[in-house]
């Protein structure tokens, strides 16, 4: 019986690593590289949270001393208290096709990527923060949203909420299951 209870909790630990955990290690992994490699940007990232951490600090309360690691599960934080416009850019659903013989070709729609999809947002909200490719970012719907229904007219604070999305987004895509779908003839 504790065999079988050690074995449940290791399970149970290795499924909550993909969810709160897992966003956590990639902002830590990614706040290292940057602490190492360019800590001038990370210095303008931790300054440009602290605009949304000082005007909202109720959507920012999981953050405390470690706000570029803490703001990683903003994204799902914030889903069910009015987030619930960004639901479909946590991930993207490419197909794998799980029947031998069998391609995307013969599941009707199982190749249909929506518009707003993680990897728009990642290049939307990169654009934005960047300013390196020119203005087109504007008329994403991730800018439009945030900018123009979230924090018309405060633009820094529109930048530390896309910020914190950003962070979360890296996240989403390096967890399993945010970037396929299984198709096969059982789940078509």
């Amino acid at each position: 019986m504790k065999a079988f209870a050690s074995t449940l909790t290791l399970f149970v630990c290795s499924v909550n690593a993909f969810s709160i955990n897992g966003h956590l290690a990639v902002a830590n992994i990614a706040q290292n590289l940057l602490t190492d490699n360019d800590a001038a940007s990370l210095k303008a990232a931790l300054s440009q949270l602290v605009t949304l951490r000082n005007l909202d600090p109720v959507l920012t309360v999981h953050e405390g001393k470690h706000p570029f690691i803490e703001c990683a599960t903003f994204a799902d934080d914030i889903k069910y208290h009015g987030g619930m416009w960004q639901q479909g850019f946590h991930f993207i659903d490419y197909p794998f096709v799980d029947q031998p013989g069998k391609t995307a070709a013969d599941y009707p729609g199982s190749d249909v990527i929506p518009a707003n999809n993680i990897v728009a947002a990642i290049n939307d909200i990169t654009d934005w923060l960047s300013g390196k490719n020119g203005k087109g970012y504007q008329q994403s719907y991730m800018y439009d949203y945030i900018q123009h229904r979230l924090y018309p007219g405060n633009y820094n604070a529109a930048r530390s909420y896309a910020l914190r999305l950003l962070i979360h987004y890296v996240g989403d895509l390096h967890q399993p299951f945010h970037t396929t779908s299984r198709f096969n003839d059982k789940y078509p």
